[in-house]
C-alpha cells in the first residue's frame, strides 16, 4: 500500500519523512538513522513478533487510513504526509504547554501523536482523526476550513474506519 511503499520505521521517539524518493528516519538522540530509496525496513532477526511489529501494526493502521480517505471522501494525496510518533512521557512533556487542552494528537503540518507500546484502538483513532487533517492540507492547503467542521469531520472519518456509523454519546 501507499504507506508501506513509501516509509521505513525503527524506534519509538522518531519521525518518518514520507513521500520523497529517499525515506529519511530521524531517532531523538541518534540524529538520521536511514536515508534509503523509499520501501519498509524490516529487520529479519527479529521477525514479525520482534521489536518491529508495533511499526508493522502502525503501518497498516496509516495504510487503511489512508484507503479509507480515497473510500470515503476520494482524497488520494499525493503530497509528503508526514507522522511522528513519540513515546507518551515525551509527548506529554514537549507538546502539553502548548495546547490548551490534554491530546492524544495534532496536526500542524505533521501529524504528531501520543504513542504507546502497542497499537491501541485510542491510537487507532487519533492517526485516522489526524490524517484526515493532513489530507484536507495536502489536498487543498489554501482553503480555510472552520475549525468546527475540520474536527467534525475528522471525528466522522476515525468513526468511520472504526466502523462505528453514527458520532454521539453511545455511538
Amino acid at each position: 500500500g501507499w504507506f508501506k511503499s513509501m516509509t521505513g520505521f525503527g524506534g519509538r521517539d522518531m519521525a518518518v519523512d514520507l513521500g520523497t524518493a529517499n525515506t529519511l528516519v530521524y531517532v531523538r538522540g541518534r540524529g538520521i538513522v536511514l536515508s534509503e530509496p523509499s520501501v519498509v525496513a524490516i529487520d529479519q532477526r527479529t521477525g514479525p513478533r520482534g521489536s518491529n511489529q508495533f511499526q508493522r501494526e502502525l503501518l497498516d493502521v496509516l495504510e487503511a487510513g489512508y484507503d479509507a480517505l480515497d473510500d470515503a471522501l476520494g482524497l488520494r494525496p499525493r503530497r509528503r504526509i508526514e507522522v511522528e510518533v513519540y513515546d507518551a512521557a515525551i509527548f506529554d512533556a514537549r507538546f502539553a504547554a502548548l495546547l490548551p487542552f490534554p491530546a492524544a494528537g495534532f496536526y500542524g503540518g505533521i501529524i504528531r501523536v501520543r504513542g504507546d507500546v502497542r497499537v491501541t484502538p485510542q491510537l487507532t483513532g487519533t492517526l485516522h482523526h489526524e490524517l484526515l487533517h493532513a489530507a484536507l492540507d495536502a489536498e487543498a492547503p489554501s482553503l480555510a476550513v472552520p475549525a468546527w467542521l475540520n474536527e467534525g469531520l475528522a471525528e466522522w472519518f476515525s468513526a468511520r474506519v472504526a466502523g462505528r456509523p453514527a458520532l454521539g454519546p453511545g455511538a
